[in-house]
């Protein structure tokens, strides 16, 4: 029986190691700056060179000298970032683990991981799972960030429910959701009101935005914009005017694209009566002297 006890007192030793595990695991979490979950459409609309267009732009990106300044002035704490594809349900996993970046050479090696990184999934377009495993990995992962960001980029609209719902799940816990609408020329996939969506439906938090991308070839360059937004935005924070939006976002300029909110609808007393003939009008400029006062006696007349 003696022969047993050492046995018996390592698989104790393994036991009680499991259970205080996890208060372990929470002693061993890093802190950083931010915590960046890239996650990257790979549905059946993306072919196989614009899977590759948006691989390479994401690398190229943290290649670029601006961007790695921008992570040497995070300071010691320096970043977390993860690479995620995603498709429909059920498809979405880590393509490049997460990795802390505080420096040119831990940038080259997170692009030269995310440059080799093969394509998992095609299928449907589910954003709000794609969220929702982005958010998963951000809780999970061994970093504690001051900001968390999930950067969310895709070529349409989610094929099943509003990603709404998992958008305010994900502000709540803490969590930005940043967008990028790809705008492609395929006349199979096209979507029309892509910009519009994505700002609508996608993105919240505070500070939150999105940019499009004039297709894929245009990628590249908005998604370095991107990063480099997202990476040193509190030095940005004195430039720019936020009007946090949940879901929603601000006024973004890329290199082809103005996106706006959508307006405020118009809404009228019931009491009022005015002439349809107005409503064509408006907003315009007199294009002729008295123009304005023609309006306003068109406008007595009909009341």
């Amino acid at each position: 029986m003696r022969r047993f006890r050492p046995y018996a007192a390592a698989l104790w030793a393994v036991l009680c190691g499991l259970v205080f595990l996890p208060e372990t695991a929470r002693a061993q979490v890093r802190a950083v700056e931010l915590e960046l979950a890239l996650a990257v459409d790979v549905s059946t609309s993306v072919d196989e060179d614009e899977f590759r267009l948006q691989i390479s732009g994401i690398a190229d990106a943290f290649r670029q000298p601006s961007i790695i300044r921008a992570i040497e002035k995070l300071g010691s704490g320096g970043m977390s970032v993860t690479l995620i594809q995603w498709s429909g349900r059920g498809r979405q996993a880590i393509s490049v683990d997460w990795m802390l970046l505080s420096g040119r050479g831990d940038a080259l090696r997170f692009a030269e991981a995310v440059m080799k990184a093969p394509r998992l999934f095609t299928g449907f377009t589910n954003i709000p799972q794609a969220i929702r495993y982005a958010l998963e990995q951000i809780e999970q992962n061994a970093y504690e960030g001051r900001r968390k960001v999930i950067d969310v980029s895709g070529d349409g609209s989610s094929s099943v429910e509003s990603p709404r719902g998992e958008t305010s799940r994900a502000v709540a816990r803490g969590v930005t959701v940043n967008g990028l609408a790809i705008l492609t020329r395929d006349p199979d996939f096209m979507e029309l009101g892509l910009k519009d969506y994505y700002a609508t439906e996608v993105i919240g938090g505070p500070g939150s935005f999105s940019m499009a991308a004039d297709g894929f070839e245009d990628f590249a360059v908005v998604m370095a914009r991107k990063l480099l937004r997202e990476i040193r935005r509190p030095a940005m924070s004195h430039l720019i005017r936020h009007t946090p939006r949940q879901p929603g976002g601000e006024i973004t300029r890329t290199r082809s694209t103005v996106y706006r909110r959508p307006p405020a609808p118009i809404t009228v007393p019931a009491s009022t009566r005015i002439h349809p003939r107005l409503f064509r009008n408006a907003g315009r400029p007199a294009t002729r002297p008295g123009h304005r006062q023609d309006l306003q006696q068109q406008t007595d007349r009909h009341r």
